[in-house]
Parts: C-alpha cells; sequence; structure tokens
C-alpha cells in the first residue's frame, strides 16, 4: 500500500517515491550556486545525499522517514528549486574513448561520476590492451537485461554493465572493481577482433577463484579474459606472474 502525504502547496509531492523521482532529476553541485542561500542548498545536497546512499536499499520505510523529515526542512518552492539544480540530461555521453548509455534506474549523477571513471581509466590502456578502443559502446542496464555483473555482446561493440550488482566494488582498480570488470569484458572483444590459435581455457592459465570455481561451467573465454584484465596490472597480482608471463607468450596480435 502506497501512503500518500500532504506538504506545502509549494512542495506538491505526494509519496516518498515521488520526491526521489524529483530529486534524481537535480543537478546539485558541491559548490553553492550564487542564487541560493547556504541553508537552503545544505538542505537540498543532504536530501539528494540521502536519496542516493544505497545503505539503505534494504531498509526503505526507515529511509522515507528520513526523506520525509529532510523535505520539511525545504523552504522554498518546487519551481525555485528546479530553475537553479535542474538541468538538462544527456542519456547517451560520448566520451573520447567510448560513447555511454544511461539505461539503468541509477541517478543520474552515479552515471556521469561512473563515466569519469571509465573515460580516466581507459585514457591509461597502452599496448595490446589500448587496441580494442575502437567504437566502444558501455551501456548501463538494469538487472532485467542482465542478471550478472556486465557482459560484452558479440557482433555489436556493446558492453553491458549492470551497476546494480553487488559484485562492482567501490575501490579503484582492485580486483572486482568497476575499472576491473571493464577491462575484463574487453578480454571478450579482443577475442572478436583478434581470434586465438591457441588453447584459450588451458587450466594452467588459471588464476582468480572465479576461473577456478567455475572452470567446468564457465565460457571458454573468461580464463582469457581474466589473464586479459590481470595483466594491465602486473605489479599489483604478481601472485599470477607466471601465469600472465605465459599469456603474453602465447598472446597472438595484429
Amino acid at each position: 500500500m502506497i501512503k500518500i502525504y500532504k506538504f506545502k502547496e509549494s512542495l506538491p509531492f505526494k509519496t516518498t517515491q515521488e520526491i526521489i523521482n524529483w530529486v534524481d532529476t537535480l543537478s546539485i553541485p558541491a559548490r553553492k550556486p550564487k542564487n541560493i542561500s547556504s541553508t537552503e542548498h545544505e538542505a537540498l545536497a543532504s536530501l539528494k545525499t540521502l536519496v542516493e546512499d544505497p545503505q539503505y536499499k534494504h531498509n526503505q520505510e526507515f529511509r522515507n522517514t528520513l526523506i520525509l523529515n529532510k523535505v520539511k526542512q525545504l523552504r522554498l518552492s518546487k519551481e525555485e528549486y528546479e530553475e537553479v539544480y535542474s538541468s538538462v540530461k544527456d542519456t547517451t555521453i560520448k566520451g573520447k574513448y567510448a560513447t555511454y548509455n544511461h539505461l539503468d534506474t541509477g541517478s543520474y549523477q552515479r552515471f556521469l561520476d561512473n563515466v569519469e571513471d571509465i573515460e580516466d581509466f581507459l585514457s591509461t590502456l597502452k599496448g595490446y590492451h589500448k587496441k580494442v578502443l575502437n567504437n566502444l559502446i558501455v551501456s548501463f542496464v538494469t538487472p532485467k537485461v542482465i542478471k550478472s555483473t556486465a557482459k560484452y555482446k558479440r557482433g555489436t561493440n556493446t558492453m553491458l554493465i549492470n551497476p546494480m550488482s553487488k559484485k562492482v566494488g567501490n575501490t579503484k582498480e582492485e580486483y572486482g572493481s568497476l575499472r576491473y570488470i571493464v577491462l575484463h569484458e574487453l578480454g571478450h572483444k579482443f577475442l572478436e577482433m583478434f581470434p586465438q590459435s591457441w588453447n584459450i581455457s588451458d587450466s594452467q592459465l588459471i588464476t582468480t577463484k572465479y576461473s577456478s570455481t567455475n572452470y567446468n561451467t564457465m565460457s571458454e573465454e573468461e580464463i582469457f579474459a581474466e589473464l586479459f584484465a590481470l595483466s594491465h596490472w602486473k605489479s599489483k597480482y604478481g601472485k599470477y606472474k607466471k601465469q600472465i608471463e605465459e599469456f603474453e607468450k602465447r598472446l597472438e596480435v595484429k
């Protein structure tokens, strides 16, 4: 049952979901805009942070209570806030290294943050890792599209990423981070561009727990994709030095 609430006429919301949807349309910078008071800016920024905080994902009732209390602190009208903070949101962004699509239900700010993170990372790629960047498309999608964390779609140059997956870590470049996931999927794109004549699922090349526990059921490309990612951070993953060296020795690049 959806609870209906009544606020002052200047904030015509009836449910917490209406509030969340509205806040998601606002772009709130860290620095206060000139045409609004510090009090109002801080109140709205605090509400935005609360709406986007993942810690309340499994306790929505408590989050809704907090949201309602935050909204009561707002003193301006909906239109006045929108005049300051609304922006046209482009769901497709053309970056230097890839084109990005915002097709999931997460916040727009998170989409922008992810685009910036990936663009920054792709700029660091060299050698054979860099060869996969032509015509790359990165689409952030809902769990209904893919239940897994990410997937490269052959024949489309498109990488699908489910940002809601718990397997997407918050670290920059550690195993399981968004950057690592992106490079792993680019390993699949590499195989599409440069088919290999050697056994890419050789058990001697097993590295991570992921590749060892799923060896008998996973796609034959997964061991290769893991090594494609690991080989970018050779010093960080020294325990796989032998496998990485063998991988690069066998790798066929045109």
